[in-house]
Order: C-alpha cells, then sequence, then structure tokens
C-alpha cells in the first residue's frame, strides 16, 4: 500500500498496469509509452528508437492516442524499474473529459458532467471555507481568490486542474496543438447582490478557461454559466455587449460536478446568469494562462 503523496486521506493499492485499448486489452505501442504524454525528437522524429544524441525533444500531438481511441491509462511500472504513477482522482476526471462531446458550438469547448472522483468531491466540499474567510469584493461576489493558498482545496490543483497528464489530455481533447501552463483557480460564491452580468470574453492573458459548479442543492440549476452569439460582429474580444445585442445560445446546468473547458476566441462569449432570488452560486473559476 502507498500513501496518495502529501494527502491527508485516501489510502490506495499501487496497480502495475499499462495502457488498455476501449476493449480492455493491454496496449504495448513500439514507438511511445501510451501512459506518459507522447514527445519526439527534433531531429529524427521518434521517441523510443531515438539514437539522436543531445538532441532536444518536443511534445507530439495527440499526446494520448489511446484515450482518444476510447482506451484508458494506467500507473505502471515499466520493465527499467521507473514508475508512472497517475492517481485515481486524476484518471477519473481524463476519463470523464475522454467521454464528454466536444460542442459544436462554440468551437472548441467542453462540459462535463461528474467530473471529480466522488471522494475528492466530498473532500472539496467538506472543506469549503466559510463566508467569513472570502473577500467581498465586487458586491454581491464572495471570492477566495487563490485556491493554490488553501492547505486544503490546494489539492484540486495537484491531482487535476495543475496535472502534467490531465493538461496534455485536455490539450489533446480541446485539438490545441500546446502545453497548457499553470493554471490560476479562484472560488467564488455569488448572490442576489451579484449583477455584473455583460456578455464578454475572457482575459487576453488567458488560453483555456474554466468553471466548476459546486452548488449546495439543486435550487440554482437554472442558474448555470450563459453562451452567447453577439449580433454585431468585432474582431476586438475586449468588447463587452448586453444580453439583449446577442443570441442566446445555451446555458450550463448549474448542478453539483458540472465543469466547463473553452477556449478563449471569439466564439467564447458567455454571461453570468442573472439573479433574481436568494441563492448562492458556490463555483470554483479558472483558467490556463498564455
Amino acid at each position: 500500500m502507498r500513501r496518495g503523496g502529501n494527502s491527508p486521506f485516501f489510502i490506495y493499492k499501487i496497480f502495475i498496469y499499462m495502457a488498455r485499448d476501449k476493449y480492455g486489452n493491454e496496449f504495448h505501442p513500439k514507438e511511445y509509452d501510451p501512459d506518459y504524454p507522447r514527445v519526439r525528437c527534433v531531429k529524427c522524429g521518434y521517441m523510443n528508437s531515438c539514437k539522436c544524441i543531445n538532441e532536444n525533444k518536443v511534445p507530439w500531438y495527440p499526446r494520448f492516442p489511446i484515450l482518444e481511441m476510447g482506451g484508458v491509462i494506467e500507473s505502471v511500472t515499466h520493465n527499467d524499474g521507473t514508475y508512472v504513477e497517475i492517481h485515481d482522482f486524476t484518471n477519473w476526471s481524463i476519463n470523464k473529459v475522454r467521454d464528454s462531446k466536444i460542442l459544436s458550438y462554440p468551437y472548441g469547448m467542453v462540459v462535463v458532467e461528474d467530473f471529480l472522483h466522488p471522494d475528492l468531491l466530498k473532500y472539496i466540499k467538506d472543506n469549503w471555507p466559510s463566508r467569513n474567510e472570502l473577500d467581498e469584493n465586487p458586491k454581491g461576489r464572495f471570492a477566495l481568490h487563490d485556491v493554490s493558498t488553501h492547505d486544503k482545496l490546494n489539492l484540486i490543483l495537484k491531482y487535476i486542474f495543475n496535472n502534467f497528464h490531465f493538461k496534455s489530455y485536455l490539450s489533446d481533447k480541446l485539438g490545441i496543438q500546446r502545453e497548457l501552463k499553470e493554471p490560476f483557480l479562484s472560488l467564488w460564491e455569488d448572490t442576489i447582490e451579484w449583477t455584473i452580468n455583460d456578455v464578454h470574453v475572457d482575459s487576453p492573458t488567458f488560453d483555456v478557461t474554466f468553471g466548476l459548479f459546486l452548488p449546495d442543492d439543486e435550487s440554482t440549476i437554472e442558474y448555470g454559466t450563459e453562451f452567447w452569439i453577439p449580433n454585431r460582429h468585432t474582431s476586438n474580444l475586449e468588447d463587452t455587449f448586453q444580453k439583449s445585442e446577442c443570441n442566446f445560445l445555451f446555458r450550463a446546468p448549474f448542478k453539483e460536478n458540472v465543469c466547463y473547458f473553452m477556449i478563449r476566441n471569439n466564439t467564447s462569449w458567455h454571461s453570468s446568469p442573472d439573479i433574481d432570488k436568494e441563492i448562492t452560486r458556490k463555483h470554483l473559476y479558472g483558467a490556463f494562462k498564455k
């Protein structure tokens, strides 16, 4: 048995596995290691059979072909004794992203249900900060601006949002051939006094943004993030619009453990909902920086 890093909970077994295809068969490609994001030599273009000396290796896309084919990756001990660990929490979220469909519009977006492993979901909710630990700025939004500073909630960065395996596969899923950088992550509670709901695209310093909904009950289900297309074309992604100036596309259901990811581009126009009753929208919001 091995304890999961510095985690104060959840003892799990070490499994000696390899990647498996969607039928459960072990997957042993000769040229690359399927349980680790692929790289290849800039000179010869190979990975495992590369004989080049002191040549740089670069990402080889897709990083995880086996996942794109419906298979799975798992922790593995190689013949040379090296151990690649993929935590159950990480694998759960990778598989949920794998099984979710890319929305045809807006392009480059995925909405994932049941995103966090049940044990990690419970841990996050059990350690949610009290209201007096949060800052209200602007009015109606109570926030922990940097989740990485929280000694318990920061586990979600370690196992999910800043995990190398997870970020590598997310770039495959979204079809972007670049490595996702370190994310920032904030915790928000929105109330009826939160009135900033213009239609906008997120900061130009963001590459991919995401939101994870964590309400206490289903009273908030109709108050998810809304997605729009402006009636007027603009190439300036720092413009903002009123909802009356846009066509409504869809609303992500604000229910427990739903997470969306979207590329920042000229189709990622969105807004907060109009909160018209006494509810609290508990969610995590973050972005992978450019």
